[in-house]
């Protein structure tokens, strides 16, 4: 309402789908993700329009988003955010789905103008057993301002993560000597001993389903990237995270 917006709060989907069929006119649909999958068909036949999916904005925890933003990508919807919401991000994505020139948006409050977001350089440590996947992130990586470390074992990975200061782990789950969720266990005790705070761990997983997920998540992982790594994904993962989990 700041901005000068109308908005209406439905508390669920059912207020929601009810709003909609009254044909109150909408510019933007903002929906928690869980809840949108979980009613995705009575959504979309609430709709009744496929062009009406680019107005979804989701709302996304981020131990779902690499899971959602795919799904989202398949029924149009290109704007996600990460809870907890922060504002200049929620402004940038209305933008987006208005497709309003940033450079030209005013608000009323000169400090919550939408900026490009600098990235961040962090120091990475990629942890995976494969030559040749380690050379592809790597190389996914060349351009940007992040610093690599590589380790092809969990237990490496620990004796290095305890000897450097790392912004990120990219761990791998399958891997000889030690694997990622042992490596991770490690290293959240050792943080919790020597009082550091907590580094991101994505886990990277051949296998996306839910089983394993829960298993990078319960090891310590904060979420994972699927198999094969795609550059856009992992970018943009790196990207979301230093939004979104400034400790």
């Amino acid at each position: 309402n700041a901005a000068g917006a109308n908005s209406f709060i439905c508390q669920t989907v059912d207020k929601a789908i009810e709003r909609i069929k009254s044909r109150t006119q909408f510019d933007i649909l903002l929906l928690e993700s869980r809840l949108f999958f979980l009613n995705e068909s009575e959504i979309t036949e609430t709709l009744n329009d496929s062009s009406m999916m680019s107005k979804i904005i989701l709302l996304v925890n981020p131990k779902e988003f690499n899971t959602h933003s795919e799904l989202a990508k398949q029924k149009g919807i290109s704007q996600l955010l990460i809870k907890p919401i922060k504002r200049k991000e929620l402004y940038r994505a209305v933008n987006h789905v208005l497709n309003i020139d940033r450079e030209k948006q005013v608000y009323d409050n000169k400090e919550e103008q939408i900026e490009k977001v600098p990235i961040i350089p962090k120091h990475i440590l990629l942890v995976e057993d494969n030559p040749d996947n380690r050379m592809l992130i790597k190389a996914y990586l060349k351009k940007t301002p992040h610093k690599l470390d590589e380790a092809e074992n969990g237990s490496l990975a620990v004796e290095m993560f305890k000897q450097n200061d790392y912004d990120l782990v990219l761990m791998d789950v399958q891997m000889p000597v030690m694997d990622g969720h042992e490596a991770t266990r490690q290293i959240r005790a050792w943080e919790i001993e020597q009082n550091k705070k907590r580094t991101i761990i994505i886990s990277l997983t051949a296998h996306a389903i839910k089983e394993e997920i829960d298993k990078c998540m319960e090891a310590g992982c904060d979420t994972h990237i699927s198999k094969p790594v795609k550059k856009a994904t992992l970018i943009q993962t790196i990207e979301n995270l230093d939004q979104n989990y400034k400790q």
